[in-house]
């Protein structure tokens, strides 16, 4: 079951619309959801979650002008994962790792310009990032698109691949 759509309800209230429907959902024998991309995004309460700022900040932080995401706080949503499990439900995240978006401008010689990618200041304190994990850089010229003209992660880059699921404290161990 995808468990949003693209215009969710702000108000940090959507983990409990979640959990409340999920009784309802095991007992028409649908065992798994899909939840939204839960991260931070750029523009803090509004945001849906598909323009990523800090990606461990589940809504716990004070950043971007809110503490909660537009869906709630960290704890609200790990009571419907708890509930989904305990219906014998599978919880899949969505993710974005394409792109990040809401960093500070800084100069970048690759592009000779002024990019949005100083991702030094996350309130989590991890995966800080910087115009060199992004496209184009020392070690990519580019992919082959963006989303919404926002800073392309660089997946050659072994900071990036660190962060995003090669280490103990990547986000995909975060979210396991």
């Amino acid at each position: 079951m995808q468990a949003f759509y693209w215009d969710v309800p702000m108000g940090g209230i959507w983990w409990d619309t979640i959990k409340s429907k999920i009784p309802e959902w095991a007992s028409v024998g649908i065992s798994a959801i899909w939840i939204p991309s839960a991260s931070k995004g750029m523009s803090g309460r509004y945001s849906m979650g598909y323009g990523p700022y800090d990606y461990f900040d589940l809504g716990e932080y004070d950043q971007k002008g809110t503490v909660k995401t537009r869906f709630g706080s960290k704890q609200e949503l790990i009571i419907p994962i708890n509930t989904a499990h305990a219906y014998n439900m599978k919880v899949i995240a969505d993710i974005v790792i394409n792109h990040r978006a809401g960093g500070d401008l800084e100069w970048n010689p690759f592009v000779n310009d002024y990019t949005w990618t100083d991702f030094s200041d996350v309130a989590s304190g991890k995966y800080t990032a910087c115009y060199l994990d992004f496209h184009p850089n020392d070690v990519s010229y580019a992919d082959e698109g963006t989303f919404g003209g926002f800073p392309d992660i660089d997946h050659d880059k072994e900071w990036n691949q660190y962060w995003l699921w090669k280490s103990n404290e990547s986000y995909q161990e975060y979210w396991n």
